[in-house]
């Protein structure tokens, strides 16, 4: 694993690359809603891999009533600030 000071100069790193790109683009992966309890749809256990196999996957959470993840606030104020053009 990285040290802490690796972690930062990488952190340091991929803000100075996505402060000056013209057009920076977010991959997200599940993980980012599945934190909130949201399940994913192609993991062992997601929706559309269960619904293949004639079966249903539990929710944790009511897709009403997940809260963000400080990951969705972070994307989310980067995006406000014109820094990341969009999420995929």
């Amino acid at each position: 694993f990285d040290t802490n000071e690796e972690i930062e100069a990488k952190a340091r790193a991929l803000a100075e690359s996505m402060k000056n790109a013209k057009h920076c683009v977010v991959f997200t992966g599940a993980g980012v809603s599945t934190s909130a309890g949201i399940p994913d749809y192609r993991g062992p256990q997601g929706v559309w891999t269960l619904a293949a196999q004639g079966k249903s996957a539990q929710r944790t959470t009511e897709l009403e009533k997940a809260v963000p993840t400080v990951t969705h606030m972070a994307l989310k104020e980067l995006v406000d600030r014109g820094i990341v053009k969009h999420v995929i």
